[in-house]
């Protein structure tokens, strides 16, 4: 008896909550007091975020849709669709789309089968990098990613740079690269290479620790067809190696 008055209560709540107006529903959680947006429309199963700032983000749209069965076990299941804000005309606008869950009395919260493209330079200030010499189009496909706190826990999946090119001075086209993100014993790896018509070579190694610190190793080496200009560029990097790989280490806390 119960259960069957609990299920009953949960369904009334999820009911209430399911087709309650999204900009209140968002006033009454406090989001709005957390982000930036401009118009919101829908219900809170499903609407619609116009011009909206999370942290250093700026989206055109989000788009969401909520799976109401998920609400009778207080989870959040959603299917999410996001525009990135275009910089440049030449690159790819920024479109993602996947699922979010969360439980309700979960801290953590787990993106599933994040798919899309973005270029590099609009993702520059999730990053938080002030300059980045290079630029590209990225394709994104992550089969999950776990949030707790602003910070990555775990990450799956791999990216795909397309025409990337390097903004230093002249831009100079450098070809494709593909990089491999993997979780092991919760340190998050990333190791990324050149693709056979990349016009230089790349064996980069970087990992995560979950205290967020932070190791990268990045080999560099010009490769026949190496535009000049780009050559010269690399060798202010310092001396190549016996190999002839100019190579970087580093470490930090982020």
């Amino acid at each position: 008896m119960k259960m069957t008055a609990a299920l009953i209560l949960s369904s009334f709540l999820a009911g209430l909550f399911a087709y309650a107006p999204a900009d209140k529903t968002l006033a009454l959680l406090g989001a709005d007091r957390n982000l930036s947006l401009s118009h919101v429309e829908g219900r809170a199963l499903a609407g619609r975020i116009e011009n909206l700032r999370v942290g250093h983000v700026q989206l055109d749209e989000l788009h969401w849709r909520i799976r109401w069965p998920a609400l009778l076990g207080l989870q959040m299941h959603a299917d999410v669709e996001s525009h990135l804000a275009a910089t440049k005309p030449d690159r790819a606008t920024g479109k993602l789309h996947g699922q979010i869950r969360h439980g309700l009395f979960s801290e953590s919260i787990r993106l599933l089968d994040l798919r899309g493209e973005a270029s590099l330079s609009s993702l520059q200030p999730l990053l938080q990098l002030k300059y980045l010499p290079l630029d590209a189009d990225l394709a994104l496909n992550f089969s999950q990613i776990v949030l707790q706190d602003q910070r990555v826990l775990l990450a799956q999946g791999e990216v795909q740079v397309n025409q990337a090119s390097w903004t230093l001075g002249r831009p100079v086209e450098i070809g494709n690269y593909l990089a491999r993100i993997e979780t092991e014993k919760e340190i998050i790896q990333v190791k990324m290479n050149d693709a056979d018509d990349a016009s230089v070579s790349l064996d980069l190694g970087a990992s995560l620790d979950p205290d967020q610190s932070y190791r990268y190793s990045v080999a560099l080496r010009p490769k026949l067809d190496t535009p000049a200009s780009l050559v010269n560029q690399l060798k202010g990097l310092g001396r190549t190696d016996q190999q002839g790989w100019y190579r970087l280490e580093g470490s930090g806390k982020l």
